[in-house]
This record gives structure tokens, C-alpha cells and sequence, in this order.
């Protein structure tokens, strides 16, 4: 699979979950944070390394785990929440 963006990945998760979604770039981010991440195999790929699962079938595996975790539907806004009351969150300066 060639290399995927931030909204190739949300639409994949958005596809599992059958929901139609879209990133939200805020112009913000938490200290240490990695902002521009990219995943090359092909180093260990010299050596015989080869995925067993495609990244669509990862996320798939990922979010049935989440299913069984338990109710998780405010999950994610109260993580932001906590965040930003921790003072985590900051804004992007240009």
C-alpha cells in the first residue's frame, strides 16, 4: 500500500466504523507530540521483513478491541478536556 495521510487513515476508520467523518486540524498540539509522522518499512523489508496485515485490516483488529473495551463513545472528549485543563494542549505558533 502506498503511504497514507491523516485523511486516508480517517476515512479507513471512518469506512470500519460506517460513519462518515473528517479530520479536524486545530492549529494545535501537545508538547513532544510528533507532527509530521512517516512510516517507512523498506529498511527491514532488506531483510525479510513483510506485514501480516494490511493497514485497513489493523484497524479493523484495532477498533473491535475497542468495541470490547466497554462503553468508550466519550472517550476521546473527555481525554481533549483533561487535556486542555492540564494546560497540554497549546496552540501552534508559526
Amino acid at each position: 500500500m502506498p503511504a497514507a495521510d491523516v485523511r486516508d487513515l480517517a476515512g479507513m476508520i471512518a469506512d470500519q466504523l460506517g460513519i462518515k467523518i473528517a479530520p479536524l486540524a486545530r492549529g494545535e498540539f501537545r508538547p513532544g507530540e510528533i507532527r509530521s509522522p512517516i512510516s517507512d518499512i523498506s529498511r527491514i523489508r532488506t531483510i525479510g521483513y513483510e506485514p501480516q496485515v494490511t493497514i485497513d485490516e489493523g484497524i479493523g483488529r484495532y477498533i473491535e478491541w475497542i468495541r470490547m473495551q466497554g462503553a468508550v463513545e466519550d472517550y476521546f472528549a473527555q481525554a481533549e478536556a483533561w487535556l486542555r485543563a492540564k494546560g497540554i494542549v497549546q496552540s501552534v505558533k508559526a
